[in-house]
């Protein structure tokens, strides 16, 4: 009996420590472009009104940003997906029910933010994230910037993309 009680202390402050953690615990795993026009691993967060990125791979430390939230000119929004050609004709080999995923896509958000430098230049980043991450960081991203995101509608129909607030 005395077991248990003492279990259930332990899950109950797990439970209370999670939820007064640091925003910087709900960082979003994320694509970065990197120097190479590649993307690579990264976290990007909000915290004390900075966005942060952080890159996973040292080979690219060099390109981590601490960007002030006043400082951001612009954010915008696009939509990502592709068919999972390649991830289903190699399981296929294993199991020919994998041929089904050419049906399905593999969907991301795309993120750009315009900001000024320390030097008054103009500068931007790049990052991708699963669509399961974007509300938390358009919410992160408003929050720290007070701007709206623009994002790129693009028609299936037509091909063409437009602007929506």
């Amino acid at each position: 009996m005395k077991k248990k009680k003492t279990m259930k202390r332990a899950i109950l402050m797990v439970c209370i420590l999670s939820m007064v953690m640091s925003p910087a615990a709900f960082a979003a795993n994320a694509e970065c472009l990197n120097g190479e026009g590649k993307f690579s691993k990264c976290m990007v967060y909000t915290k004390d009104g900075y966005l942060h990125v952080d890159y996973s791979s040292s080979k690219y430390k060099h390109l981590d940003r601490k960007i002030d939230g006043t400082k951001i000119s612009e954010i915008s929004k696009g939509e990502y997906a592709r068919r999972r050609v390649g991830e289903s004709v190699g399981l296929a080999f294993v199991n020919p029910l994998f041929l089904f995923m050419l049906f399905s896509k593999k969907k991301r958000d795309n993120f750009g933010v315009i900001y000024q430098t320390e030097n008054e230049k103009s500068d931007s980043i790049l990052f991708t994230t699963k669509k399961k991450y974007s509300p938390t960081i358009m919410t992160g991203l408003k929050a720290v910037s007070g701007k709206d995101i623009v994002e790129e509608v693009q028609s299936k129909k037509e091909g063409k993309s437009s602007e929506k607030k």
